[in-house]
């Protein structure tokens, strides 16, 4: 029986751990996390600054 209560507890803490986070992400560089292609970078670009 202590074994199925610590293998319960265990999955409870695992899952509470997986849906909450301390803050939530603030995305203010991106309008959407996903889509429907597949999207990657092609190049990467430089300014006079190195930047």
């Amino acid at each position: 029986m202590k074994a199925v209560q610590s293998f319960v507890m265990c999955i409870v803490l695992l899952f509470g751990a997986a849906v909450l986070t301390a803050q939530a992400p603030e995305w203010k560089w991106a309008v959407i996390s996903r889509g429907v292609f597949r999207v990657e970078g092609q190049s990467v670009a430089l300014d006079s600054q190195g930047n």
